[in-house]
């Protein structure tokens, strides 16, 4: 196993050495979904989770929460450590609030008593409103002037079926510019299949497609609808997304997300998006997905790898409902009409709590 694991770490870090002048990321929490071409709407995971279907939270198993209130906090100690970096450099612009750090430390917060999760996910990066092209995307220090919140809550009405909500704001410049409330359910109607139906509710500046000139961080600030879209996360504004999970074993999975079954303002346009998971043993995850075609005509492939599953630790074992890797890293290469991008998201997630 110290083997796989290591083999795992050389390979994660040959992949950023070659990184290059790719964009990345160390402030999101969604390296998972984007290992996965974001085909996560019918698997459970952890806090990444919340802004794909929040009913597919989860943590413990269920039966372990008769003991009581169980609180957990989230934490992304890279993030933290590349703004205070930059700060320390003497590049951190003045005026700064002192609390941006520990803000992009501590990354989300969780309570579960029985049947009911309620948590909250600070200071995400925002992923769909910044063009692949522009110098804002992946830059650390936008992440506190720019970015999403989301409160959530997750219900477990039995082991078949989940539902959930979430409200979430997007902050410019410091201030919440808009808020959307989006709803999920998560069916297991057998031991091979898992089903989830996500309600998406985003503000309009997310519509579309993708932006392709100009600020996008100040665009809109005479009040007019930006059309923005990034391909990465492909939510649209009040649309319904489904996705399916055949889970053949314990150890992978294969999904299936079809993005945009419904659309509002009735421009339909189904994208459907490939992801598939497997373990080799208990510390290592391979990851791959694709996007044949994305709506603004290009073509997307995604892989990625999990290294070190806390949940798989002594005691830890079989406790969870879902692994719970410390590193994750996600490449996601893009192609077609718009150009060619590649964007490496990497995290790492540390669980505190009882």
């Amino acid at each position: 196993m110290r083997r796989v694991i290591s083999a795992g770490c050389l390979l994660l870090l040959a992949v950023i050495v070659h990184a290059g002048e790719d964009v990345y990321s160390v402030a999101t929490f969604e390296a998972v979904p984007m290992s996965m071409g974001g085909a996560v709407t019918a698997r459970l995971g952890g806090l990444e989770s919340v802004f794909y279907n929040p009913a597919t939270y989860t943590h413990k198993t269920p039966r372990l929460w008769e003991s009581g209130l169980e609180l957990t906090v989230y934490t992304n100690p890279p993030a933290a450590f590349a703004y205070g970096a930059r700060a320390l450099e003497g590049r951190e612009p003045p005026g700064k609030p002192s609390y941006d750090a520990p803000l992009l430390f501590l990354r989300g917060i969780n309570a579960a008593y029985k049947p009911f999760h309620i948590g909250a996910v600070f200071a995400e990066e925002e992923l769909q409103p910044l063009d692949s092209k522009s110098d804002h995307l992946f830059n650390i220090d936008q992440i506190p002037d720019n970015r999403r919140l989301a409160g959530y809550a997750t219900i477990v009405l039995s082991r078949q079926v989940r539902i959930g909500a979430s409200v979430t704001g997007f902050f410019r410049e410091r201030r919440m510019r808009q808020y959307g409330t989006s709803y999920g359910l998560y069916l297991v109607p057998s031991r091979l299949i898992q089903v989830g139906v996500f309600f998406c509710d985003v503000p309009d500046f997310h519509q579309d497609s993708t932006f392709t000139g100009g600020d996008p961080l100040s665009a809109g600030s005479n009040g007019e609808s930006v059309s923005v879209r990034h391909p990465y996360a492909g939510l649209e504004d009040e649309s319904v997304n489904i996705g399916f999970s055949l889970q053949p074993n314990r150890n992978s999975r294969i999904l299936v997300d079809l993005r945009s079954v419904f659309i509002e303002d009735g421009s339909k346009q189904i994208e459907a998006r490939i992801g598939a998971e497997g373990r080799i043993g208990d510390h290592l995850a391979l990851r791959a997905g694709a996007i044949p075609n994305t709506r603004e005509g290009d073509h997307v492939v995604t892989w990625g790898i999990g290294l070190v599953d806390l949940h798989r630790f002594g005691e830890q074992i079989g406790l969870y409902e879902a692994p719970g890797f410390l590193l994750n890293y996600a490449l996601v290469y893009r192609f077609g009409d718009s150009g060619r991008d590649r964007a490496h998201f990497f995290t790492m997630s540390w669980e505190l709590g009882n």
